[in-house]
């Protein structure tokens, strides 16, 4: 049983799916792949991989998408930053502020881009493959930026950032498990689906 998944899942959602599918699955080998997303369109494909947990938009015809659930994204601030003792953050707030985001081949980038426009926030993209680079970016005073609120608990040990969830209009990003409907699913394959609906969920609503 093969997975893929991004370097933002890698520190987010996917050990404690990876925990619980192993408990409940113990006769099955699970193999972990970290790629970004068309890496897994491509995994999927060949059948390197049997699913992968990705963001939307999925072009490819061949593949079946079901919907996991939307992640509020959370402002990454340098502790620094003027507004770092607040509770939450308007995006009016932002409007001084640069973003920084990772290469358009990110699909969080992506999503985080059409937020940004849509509340006509100035945006800089920087040479990062993982989103703790970024955040050591922002954390040293070159910006602010935006992080999946799943990836925030572990993020915030390891960085000198703060997250702040948006007061009005929350930004979130959906995550969706796909599979190649050309391939055969395997009962494998439809329990770890199950399986990382139900520990997305219960990230989301805070249940540890």
């Amino acid at each position: 049983m093969a997975i893929g998944f991004t370097a933002v899942s890698g520190y987010s959602f996917l050990p404690r799916i990876v925990a619980r599918a192993r408990a409940s699955l113990p006769h099955f080998e699970l193999e972990l792949f970290e790629m970004v997303t068309s890496d897994q369109f491509e995994a999927l494909m060949t059948g390197q991989i049997d699913i992968a947990f990705v963001r939307p938009p999925v072009e490819q015809t061949s593949f079946e998408s079901r919907f996991i659930l939307r992640e509020p994204l959370m402002a990454a601030l340098p502790k620094t930053h003027p507004l770092a003792k607040r509770t939450e953050i308007a995006w009016r707030e932002l409007q001084k502020e640069t973003v920084l985001v990772l290469p358009e081949s990110n699909c969080l980038s992506r999503q985080i881009a059409r937020w940004c426009a849509t509340h006509r926030l100035k945006q800089q993209r920087v040479e990062a493959l993982q989103l703790v680079t970024l955040l050591a970016m922002v954390s040293a005073g070159g910006g602010i930026s935006l992080v999946p609120k799943l990836a925030k608990n572990i993020l915030d040990e390891k960085t000198g950032c703060v997250f702040l969830p948006f007061k009005g209009v929350e930004p979130k990003r959906e995550i969706n498990l796909l599979r190649n409907a050309q391939h055969y699913q395997s009962r494998a394959a439809m329990a770890v689906a199950e399986v990382g609906r139900e520990v997305l969920c219960e990230a989301i609503r805070g249940k540890k």
